[in-house]
């Protein structure tokens, strides 16, 4: 939490952050853990430098899984964007398989960014 408003108070933005009241016990690998902590800092980061967002959140849910939702309110982006994206989303994609888990990224011009992680946890 930290990192991020970090991050995102030295861009000016607004910044929303939560997570369940609740934590279960669950152990991660150290290397599971940073997978983790990159994959919120780059879509932090992305959405701090693309975006051209006033306001960015990331909040978490357990379930069974880890589910990170990062959403900005900026300029969002197309389809064929999309395609055309860089390293970026590739990393995303690495570092949620190496998890087990799986990604969605919605977009749309006008409407913002939202990037969804979900991570199995064993207990």
């Amino acid at each position: 939490r930290s990192q991020c408003s970090k991050m995102i108070s030295n861009a000016g933005l607004e910044f929303s952050f939560s997570v369940p009241e609740v934590i279960p016990a669950f152990t991660l690998s150290w290397k599971d853990s940073r997978d983790i902590y990159l994959l919120v800092k780059e879509a932090v980061n992305n959405a701090i430098k693309h975006a051209t967002a006033k306001k960015i959140s990331v909040h978490f849910e357990m379930n069974g899984h880890l589910i990170i939702h990062v959403k900005d309110d900026g300029i969002g982006f197309s389809e064929d964007e999309l395609q055309r994206q860089g390293n970026g989303l590739l990393n995303y994609k690495k570092r949620v398989e190496s998890l087990k888990g799986k990604y969605a990224l919605t977009s749309s011009k006008g409407n913002g960014t939202e990037l969804l992680f979900e991570i199995p946890l064993a207990g």
